[in-house]
């Protein structure tokens, strides 16, 4: 798969208050979501993904955090998402 097989993804509300959605579309077979803050580190991970809708609340301050998506081939995906206070 290359970059193509992540255009199908979706992730909204972006920005969110508390809790956003990630549509995975077709590459949900075991795929593995991360979530890093400003300094690098992972705060949030949930491994063995097989549902294409995910719900993901993070207590942490608002502010820009670094989104990766891993296929099950191992290729992989970052996107900014902002946490505010709406």
């Amino acid at each position: 798969m290359n970059e193509n097989g992540f255009r199908n993804i979706s992730i909204y509300p972006n920005p969110f208050a508390k809790e956003f959605n990630i549509d995975l579309g077709k590459i949900a077979s075991n795929a593995k979501v991360e979530i890093y803050n400003h300094l690098g580190e992972l705060i949030y991970r949930d491994y063995n993904i097989s549902s294409s809708l995910i719900n993901i609340n993070i207590d942490a301050p608002q502010g820009v955090y670094i989104l990766r998506i891993v296929n099950e081939n191992g290729e992989q995906k970052e996107l900014k998402i902002i946490k505010s206070n709406l």
